[in-house]
């Protein structure tokens, strides 16, 4: 995937630069060559922001996982010292009747 985005983003690049050129020999060519990279470009910056809001998508439901996790841990071990700390006592001596 790295690689579609570089080689992409070098034929935008080469196609900036190589518009005006073409466009001082042939203006036709060279409004076309503009065109193609400026339509390049948006669909670039359109897969960027797609991939921005996946990952940021991501990134919101790890954090409240790792909050739901913790929360977790914390009632665990709240529970734990609780149950540690208040034994409960049970009489087991015979009774007489």
């Amino acid at each position: 995937m790295e690689e579609v985005l570089i080689i992409g983003g070098i034929g935008v690049a080469a196609l900036v630069v190589l518009a005006p050129i073409v466009g001082y020999l042939n203006p036709e060519v060279g409004k076309a060559m503009s065109d193609s990279g400026r339509n390049l470009a948006k669909t670039g910056i359109k897969f960027g922001l797609d991939a921005y809001e996946k990952l940021q998508g991501s990134v919101v439901e790890a954090g409240q996982s790792w909050e739901d996790l913790v929360a977790e841990a914390k009632l665990e071990k709240e529970m734990d010292k609780n149950s540690n700390h208040n034994p409960q006592v049970i009489d087991i001596s015979p009774t007489n009747s």
